[in-house]
């Protein structure tokens, strides 16, 4: 495993942890091996990124990491975004035929990382893009621009206000990290993956909704701070799943309610533990 942090907790026994920069090419080859299966989830552009950033922060790594598995017969799953890549959709859930309309310097990123990724199989490269909707989870690190649920439970966990962004209507298709996983894992064992896959519950949460249902997990009643919409905010997006539960017929992703559950008892067990 490549990442730039040491882990903040022991990594599974019989995993080789390596610190360094997917941009460097000699720690890439440590890791890329013959017929390794490479799951992508590096990136330094986040949602709110100026619209002038250079995408080859991102762009670049990954070019790099094409031609190593290229050479070396690998494959590659990456991590695209399904809350993103179609813009405002007139249509939900939307699917995965439906046009890409990137409103955003990540989404458009994203987008042209999707569109090296087509290319490269054409030389030999499979891959599998996820589309990913918000996903959240235990582990995730709060006060980003992105992961609003991890950013909810700390501020309700410190008691302290929860940027809100707009009018609360904003919908968003939330789908819990262990359910991803076990997407990521099907995409290792089933070498007839489809190469673009949405991955959500299929149903759209409102934000004011999520702040109500974190209130009621968490017996905490959230101050909410109202600020503006921002300019990379996205009014709906749900995923539309059929093509991933043809994939995966046993695909039951939790609900948001189970969802936010587990993550708040496992906020609490991290807290004890640490106390």
């Amino acid at each position: 495993m490549l990442a730039r942090r040491p882990p903040e907790t022991p990594p599974p026994p019989g995993t080789e942890w390596i610190l360094g920069d997917a941009v460097d090419l000699d720690a890439l080859s440590r890791v890329i091996r013959e017929e390794a299966h490479v799951i992508w989830c590096a990136g330094t552009m986040l949602p709110a990124a100026p619209k002038d950033t250079d995408p080859d922060v991102d762009l670049v790594p990954l070019g790099r990491a094409l031609k190593l598995l290229s050479a070396r017969k690998g494959c590659i799953t990456f991590f695209s975004s399904g809350g993103a890549v179609y813009g405002d959709p007139t249509v939900n859930p939307v699917t995965e035929d439906q046009p890409l309309q990137p409103l955003s310097a990540y989404a458009a990123s994203k987008v042209t990382a999707e569109e090296r990724l087509a290319r490269a199989r054409v030389r030999g490269v499979r891959s599998v893009v996820l589309r990913c909707g918000n996903v959240y989870g235990p582990s995730q690190r709060p006060g980003r621009s992105q992961g609003v649920v991890a950013t909810a439970m700390d501020c309700a966990r410190r008691g302290t206000p929860l940027p809100v962004y707009g009018d609360g209507s904003t919908t968003r298709d939330y789908v819990f990290v262990d359910d991803v996983v076990s997407v990521v894992a099907e995409t290792i064992k089933n070498s007839e993956f489809p190469s673009v896959v949405n991955v959500g519950t299929g149903l759209g949460t409102r934000l004011d909704t999520l702040i109500s249902l974190i209130h009621e997990v968490t017996g905490v009643d959230l101050q909410e701070h109202r600020r503006p919409s921002r300019d990379h905010d996205i009014k709906q997006v749900v995923l539309g799943i059929d093509r991933l539960r043809a994939a995966m017929p046993g695909y039951r992703p939790r609900s948001v309610r189970e969802g936010l559950t587990i993550t708040w008892e496992a906020l609490a067990t991290a807290r004890s533990a640490s106390s």
